[in-house]
């Protein structure tokens, strides 16, 4: 099973690839992978070029975000899946729900 993970320091045994999120994922292009584990996606852009580089979408895609979609956090509130997030294109949160909505119109479910 061939897993890409990215960022973190985890695995040291593990294959290292560089690259910019930004601007140059040319170390992924004509590779497949089984699963991926993307817990610094910061935005759709980014999102656009991981899948676009990788050509064939992975079996599995493991996004990691955070509470920051929803903007605000009143107390004793649960959040979810069907939980408003923050609207626009500004700051970490909205940023971080555009990335979600990108992935989920990519690869839906």
């Amino acid at each position: 099973m061939r897993v890409l993970i990215m960022g973190g320091t985890l695995f040291p045994e593990a294959e290292k690839l560089t690259g910019d999120r930004d601007t140059n994922l040319a170390a992924l292009a004509g590779r497949r992978f089984d699963a991926v584990i993307d817990p610094s996606a910061y935005g759709p852009e980014q999102i656009d070029l991981l899948l676009s580089t990788l050509g064939e979408p992975p079996s599995h895609y493991t996004f990691v975000s955070t509470i920051s979609v929803y903007g605000v956090f009143p107390p004793k509130r649960r959040y979810d899946e069907s939980t408003d997030v923050v609207a626009g294109r500004e700051g970490y949160g909205a940023l971080k729900a555009r990335a979600e909505e990108a992935l989920q119109s990519a690869l839906p479910g």
